[in-house]
């Protein structure tokens, strides 16, 4: 559907500087916030994710796939048709690749009423391919029924709400059927309970229209809740594509692992192993990990415990189980539906999250534990 192939797209200095971003190379070009031989593959109907923290280069990778930057290299191919190429010179103008984009700031016109706004992209086409006012018409009161608009046709979309324009931008965006939607952290504006509403709202949307999309965020949660598919970015650079499930349960990295999800880290060094299993020696003791690739005896690797794989209790199981630690309760945080736990445990502090019916005291004693399936073993 999409191919995006070493696409490098640097700025120069005075440019990076502008934007807030000033480290910069012995070649005079900014290195942070560009992209550096990014390639990835959309398939038609995919909600394909770039996710990231400031400045890895998620929303410059976003805008070169639209036009709206000219990158220094690679190649950017829609179907059957070459976007850019900087070996083949191509690079096809913004207004004539066929894309539609939403905004973070939503880009909506004041002057216009709701209807004008999601009529205009069709409205401005040339002659030839411009639909009859009928079909404008048919097409703007359909997709502001999908979106639930369509009982403020007639309002001026100044007088909306920040998620009705969101909303508003999301139709204007659709309005004219494109194969392919790029959104800028759309939801960045939004306040904590409507975002999470938008994001069920958004992936509907997409479900029923069956729209390819690109989406760039830095929040992990609506990286999870939306994508089929995850990029992870760092330093402009790809470092881990795979689908939430997989990223989330493998991470390759303990960047990625803390940037998806967070997580407990543990320096350890490999004590043994047998089958799948290994032991890794660690500042807590001794921890069993399952379904691991083998490692050398003697390697330094790192642990990783997720906050909601451990188990915290007053009193030991009847049974030990295996990674079985004792600790103490150092603090608390209840957060509605579940409680955030820091226990002191030999020379480290896990976090450890459990269900909100968990009463326990700060400076109790307890034990935690983990399921050796739930640990993850990375490279140092």
């Amino acid at each position: 559907m999409l191919w995006v192939k070493d696409l490098v797209t640097h700025f120069p200095v005075d440019v990076a500087i502008e934007r807030g971003t000033q480290e910069s190379a012995q070649d005079g070009r900014s290195r942070t916030g560009g992209i550096d031989g990014v390639s990835f593959e959309v398939e038609q109907g995919e909600m394909f994710t770039l996710l990231g923290p400031s400045g890895c280069g998620k929303t410059t990778a976003l805008r070169s796939i639209a036009g709206l930057e000219r990158p220094n290299s690679g190649s950017v191919r829609l179907r059957d048709q070459v976007l850019f190429d900087s070996q083949l010179g191509i690079n096809i103008p913004v207004n004539r690749r066929g894309i539609s984009m939403v905004f973070q700031s939503y880009a909506i016109w004041p002057h216009m009423t709701v209807f004008k706004n999601v009529a205009f992209p069709l409205e401005v086409l040339p002659r030839k391919q411009r639909p009859s006012a009928a079909v404008i018409k048919d097409r703007v009161e359909q997709i502001l029924e999908t979106v639930g608009l369509l009982s403020y046709v007639s309002q001026s979309a100044t007088r909306l709400s920040g998620g009705q324009q969101q909303r508003l931008a999301l139709a204007r965006a659709l309005v004219t059927e494109p194969p392919v939607i790029l959104l800028d952290e759309p939801l960045s504006n939004l306040d904590a309970k409507l975002r999470e509403s938008m994001r069920l709202e958004l992936k509907r949307l997409q479900r029923e229209t069956g729209v390819t999309a690109i989406y760039v965020t830095h929040d992990q949660g609506e990286a999870l809740s939306l994508s089929s598919r995850i990029a992870i970015m760092s330093a402009g650079k790809i470092v881990q594509l795979g689908t939430p499930r997989e990223i989330y349960g493998s991470p390759s990295t303990q960047y990625v692992a803390d940037f998806l999800g967070g997580a407990n880290f543990l320096d350890g060094t490999v004590a043994g192993g047998l089958g799948d299993e290994v032991r890794v020696d660690t500042g807590i003791g001794v921890i069993h990990a399952s379904g691991q690739p083998s490692r050398e005896k003697g390697s330094r690797v790192v642990v990783c415990l997720r906050p909601e794989h451990i188990r915290i209790s007053t009193s030991i199981p009847a049974e030990r189980p295996v990674n079985c630690f004792n600790g103490k309760l150092v603090a608390t945080a209840f957060l509605g539906d579940r409680i955030d736990h820091v226990v002191r445990t030999g020379e480290c502090e896990l976090r450890v999250r459990s269900e909100a019916s968990v009463r326990i005291r700060r400076a109790d004693d307890v034990f935690v534990w983990a399921q050796p399936s739930d640990v993850i073993i990375l490279d140092r």
